[in-house]
C-alpha cells in the first residue's frame, strides 16, 4: 500500500470514528425526547383528570354547601 493510500484510509478511519461519536449523541438527544414524551403523555391525562374532577367540584358547590348547612338568602 503506498503512503497516499495509507494517508486515504487514516482519513477515512478519522471521519468514521466522528460519524460514529455523532451518532452516539444523536441517539442520546432521540432517547432523551422519546422518554420526555412518554412522560407528558402520561402526564396529560392526570392533567385532564383533575381538571374534570374540579369541574364536577365546581359545578355541585352550592349543592354540597347546602347539604352540610350553608343557607344562601
Amino acid at each position: 500500500m503506498s503512503q497516499d493510500n495509507n494517508e486515504r484510509l487514516v482519513r477515512v478511519e478519522k471521519d468514521l470514528e466522528a460519524l460514529k461519536a455523532s451518532s452516539q449523541k444523536i441517539e442520546t438527544k432521540v432517547d432523551a425526547m422519546y422518554e420526555a414524551f412518554v412522560a407528558a403523555r402520561g402526564a396529560k391525562w392526570v392533567v385532564v383528570t383533575l381538571w374534570i374532577g374540579i369541574g364536577a367540584m365546581a359545578a355541585n358547590l352550592k349543592w354540597l354547601l347546602q347539604s352540610i348547612g350553608v343557607k344562601f338568602d
